[in-house]
């Protein structure tokens, strides 16, 4: 370490700190630093508080645990008004075990978090924000994440997935952040927009994110269970999705992981070449549509809309393309994942798309309704009761009718 200071004031003029494969052990897992960090007028202001007029890395390398990467960074005004570039390349990131290793304590907590435990969270987050409003407001800062192949962890289906060639560009200049990501997943890509602006008075996290043609492996298939299982997909997966959500409450979950947030916005699915598994029909279903095995319901094409309300319920709308017979699936999963949905035929058939069967549901005949709790890409607690023939008239002519419909349209912002 060099370091030059005059003797009499409390700043220090210039601090270089120098590793050179320097080594230790944190919590039993090494770690490991080479390169320079340089530290430029250091001082402590009227508050007290530490400031530094710049930082600076040279080919900074790091490894923590199974994690290696480099830290390239020129930085300046810090924490007042950051200005500034940051570049992390990595080769090999593993966010659970960094985050199971440095926070042990919230990786052990898998119960639900009271009420009391929420609102502490989201008030940490309140003062969190309140307190970098005012250095976020007057920075200057673009940075770039760049990982050759990263492993993540997904709890709500106990899975692991990597991605490879993942990247990150962000810039947030007087408070308005962007951000653009990019990740390569079993043959097709991950693309996403954020964007963030803290001159609002509640800031909103706004994205919109894209899944394009990923192979629907089987490590792929508990994240579409999540939605609705017993659908198993064979081609490939799609999914484009619009949403919103308050920054606090995100901040709250980053501090508890068990604090809930809740979306708002709208997505899209579409899947190729699956397989539908459901309950057997009774006797004059089957005498009524000859052909339809909704036990065995394999489908060309799945087309899914969901509707994501600030309540956490999920509103969905899925559409069957198959070999004899079109199927659809309605109905909502709500925040505690129960799930309410109806499945019928659309006996208009392939003429019209499914964006337009979506949009005013002709054709449709409701044949059961289920009502059942979703965990773990599994129902549990399943009830489903077959729908009669005036509850079918009542659909058909009622609540699918044509003109109805297309008023429903109309009344859309």
């Amino acid at each position: 370490m060099d370091a030059s200071w005059d003797g009499l004031s409390p700043r220090v003029g210039m601090a270089r700190l120098r590793f050179d494969q320097f080594k230790g052990r944190y919590r039993e897992k090494d770690v490991q630093v080479h390169g320079q960090l340089t530290l430029e007028d250091l001082n402590r202001g009227g508050d007290g508080d530490l400031r530094i007029g710049r930082i600076s890395t040279d080919g900074l390398e790091f490894r923590a645990a199974t994690s290696h990467g480099w830290l390239l960074a020129d930085l300046a005004n810090l924490p007042d008004n950051p200005t500034g570039r940051f570049d992390l390349l990595a080769e090999y990131i593993d966010d659970k075990e960094l985050a199971d290793w440095l926070a042990p304590a919230q990786a052990g907590v898998s119960s639900p978090a009271t009420a009391q435990q929420r609102s502490r969270a989201l008030q940490k987050a309140n003062d969190l924000l309140v307190w970098l409003r005012p250095h976020l407001l007057a920075s200057k800062l673009q940075g770039r994440v760049t990982v050759d192949r990263y492993k993540t962890f997904d709890p709500s289906v106990d899975q692991y997935y990597q991605a490879n060639f993942v990247s990150l560009e962000a810039s947030l200049e007087r408070g308005l952040l962007t951000a653009r990501t990019f990740a390569s997943v079993n043959g097709g890509s991950l693309v996403g927009t954020h964007r963030i602006d803290l001159a609002e008075e509640s800031p909103q996290v706004v994205s919109s994110s894209q899944t394009r043609d990923v192979i629907a492996s089987e490590s792929i298939q508990p994240q579409l269970a999540k939605f609705f299982p017993g659908n198993t997909v064979y081609g490939i997966f799609n999914r484009t999705e619009d949403s919103r959500s308050p920054l606090n409450e995100l901040l709250a979950r980053l501090i508890d992981p068990r604090y809930p947030v809740y979306p708002v916005g709208e997505a899209k699915t579409l899947t190729l070449d699956g397989l539908l598994k459901g309950n057997a029909m009774p006797d004059f279903v089957a005498r009524a549509f000859p052909g339809l095995n909704l036990t065995q319901y394999r489908y060309k094409k799945m087309t899914g809309f969901a509707r994501l309300r600030p309540d956490g319920t999920t509103v969905n709308d899925m559409v069957f393309s198959g070999q004899t017979y079109d199927i659809y699936i309605e109905g909502t999963t709500d925040r505690d994942n129960i799930g309410r949905y109806e499945i019928g035929l659309i006996l208009l058939g392939t003429p019209q798309s499914a964006e337009w069967n979506h949009a005013y549901r002709l054709g449709r005949v409701p044949l059961l309704n289920f009502k059942a709790r979703i965990e773990g890409g599994q129902m549990h607690d399943e009830k489903v009761t077959f729908v009669y023939p005036n509850e079918s008239l009542f659909a058909i002519f009622l609540k699918n009718n044509l003109f109805y419909r297309v008023w429903l349209e109309a009344r859309k912002p």
